[in-house]
């Protein structure tokens, strides 16, 4: 019934230098788009091109970096007249108001009075179209909440967004049979390297792991049960 579909695993500048979409994904249900997870640089092209012009009006949003919200305005933009829908934490809310969606007013557009704001509780859950979002903290340099999602009390699919490597966060995660997990090659501040994901998949060879990185590794994992997501890759949940 449901499935997330790959539109883009570039870093930053990938769409500025090569024409690359960064971080995005689409959650559709019956095969229908219902919500864009993070809309970086080049995810509003690329979601034209694999979903043929049928854009979803409802976002989630893990947190601010260019990378995932980059095309999050435009997004919203082309939305209107229609309201567009926003699921996150209030922290990150409180972010995108004032860093990222500070140029919608010149275009008419109220964030407060035009957007349907989705928040979590106060335990960072929101529940939306019959799906339950658990919001987990990353371990990332900036605030980013990854999400356990589930539909009737199933987790269908767990997301890390951006973080370093956290077993205990994964573990959150892998109560879905499908995760998917943002890696790099080399170590490094925010991201979990794939060496470290893949001990971790290896570790849990009843889940199935699907790594975002930037497009360009080379990577061969020992795990059987964890890929690289490429541009295109569309996974069942």
């Amino acid at each position: 019934m449901f499935s997330i579909q790959c539109l883009g695993v570039g870093r930053g500048a990938s769409n500025f230098l090569t024409g690359a979409p960064s971080t995005g994904y689409v959650l559709k249900r019956g095969g229908a788009p219902l919500l864009l997870l993070d809309c970086g640089a080049g995810i509003g092209l690329s979601a034209r091109r694999h979903l043929g012009g049928a854009l979803p009006d409802a976002a989630y949003i893990s947190h601010n970096h260019s990378d995932h919200t980059g095309d999050l305005p435009l997004f919203l933009a082309t939305r209107a007249p229609r309201r567009a829908t926003l699921l996150c934490h209030p922290a990150i809310a409180e972010i995108l108001r004032v860093h990222r969606l500070h140029e919608l007013p010149s275009v008419g557009i109220d964030p407060a009075r035009d957007i349907d704001w989705q928040l979590s509780d106060a335990s960072d859950t929101i529940t939306w179209e019959g799906l339950q979002f658990t919001l987990l903290r990353t371990r990332h340099a900036y605030a980013c909440y990854g999400a356990l999602l589930s539909h009737e009390g199933r987790p269908i699919l767990g997301w890390s967004a951006d973080s370093r490597f956290d077993g205990a966060l994964y573990d959150r995660l892998a109560a879905a049979p499908q995760v998917i997990l943002h890696g790099r090659d080399a170590p490094g501040g925010d991201h979990a390297t794939l060496e470290d994901i893949d001990a971790y998949a290896r570790a849990h060879p009843d889940r199935a792991f699907h790594i975002a990185h930037y497009g360009q590794s080379a990577y061969r994992f020992g795990a059987q049960n964890a890929v690289l997501l490429s541009e295109g890759d569309e996974i069942s949940l």
